[in-house]
């Protein structure tokens, strides 16, 4: 992600400290040697949402934020370690509820990662998706926001949607989905942090760090297909944005990504929380109430 100065970031410290020699002339061995031991103590904070730093599950494999000059252009560059992400269409940079955005169009917008989806994060393996999004209106019960995989095999497909309701308007695995709720859909037209995550057994949906919904699956996600940003995947493993098997069902988003970040492994709640706490300022959010709870 780019270093600007509203970036969070994420902290990798190290006690391999570059002490100037004059420094150590001054100080003998031992006065050194208790500076060292000093910084070393201080040099690594724990993350948390008041230092500012995100909260990481097993490898972060895409970490995409529209700040970064490459957003909206032919390649939007990944700071995660799958690789970058090639445009499709003409998606682009705007603004929404004043934040910079790339936006989607729903009929032929999208990014696609140049490199196949890692093999950490398919089949049954463990993964997380947080999803900074805003969506003005609702065009299908199925708005992909990001998806590997592929359609037309149980549990083989994995797409991370913000639709309008039904059973599949979360998250469309193949056959065995999630939704939202008929009518506890996130709000159209402001920001939400959505999350998914799946430990191996159970997969659970978060929006603005409140747990939504939650179910157990045997995954099957397939294998050596590549990840979209705003499309699904075909049974042929290629981007779609309508249906194969339903005339005129869109599968893709019409609206704004500001940040997509995908782990292979997964977050917590209380990771979920505190990366929410870090980044709601940014977007204008606030905390969901705290009578609230899950509903499926």
């Amino acid at each position: 992600m780019n270093n600007s100065a509203n970036q969070v970031l994420f902290i990798r410290t190290s006690s391999n400290l570059n002490v100037p020699s004059t420094l150590s002339r001054t100080v003998g061995a031992a006065g050194l040697a208790l500076l060292i031991g000093l910084a070393a103590a201080w040099a690594a904070p724990e993350p948390s949402a008041n230092t500012g730093t995100l909260q990481t599950a097993g490898e972060l494999v895409v970490a995409l934020d529209a700040r970064d000059p490459s957003a909206g252009t032919t390649n939007w560059i990944n700071n995660g370690t799958m690789g970058n992400f090639t445009r499709i269409g003409a998606p682009k940079v705007a603004t929404a509820g004043g934040q910079p955005a790339v936006q989607f169009n729903g009929k032929s917008d999208a990014y696609r990662s140049e490199k196949p989806t890692p093999g950490a994060i398919t089949g049954a393996h463990a993964r997380s998706i947080e999803v900074w999004v805003n969506n003005p209106s609702f065009d299908s019960t199925e708005e992909c926001m990001v998806a590997w995989g592929h359609r037309g095999e149980t549990l083989a497909n994995l797409s991370f949607n913000y639709g309008s309701g039904g059973g599949f308007s979360a998250v469309t695995h193949y056959d065995q989905d999630m939704g939202w709720g008929d009518d506890d859909t996130p709000t159209a037209g402001q920001w939400h942090y959505l999350v998914y995550t799946y430990d191996g057994k159970t997969a659970r949906i978060y929006d603005n760090g409140l747990r939504r919904g939650s179910q157990d699956f045997q995954l099957a996600t397939a294998a050596n297909n590549r990840m979209n940003i705003g499309v699904e995947n075909s049974t042929e493993g290629e981007p779609i944005f309508e249906s194969e098997f339903d005339d005129h069902w869109p599968l893709s988003l019409s609206g704004n990504i500001a940040i997509v970040r995908v782990h292979s492994g997964a977050l917590t709640a209380d990771q979920i929380k505190s990366n929410f706490d870090a980044e709601k300022t940014r977007f204008g959010v606030s905390a969901p109430s705290a009578g609230q709870s899950e509903t499926r």
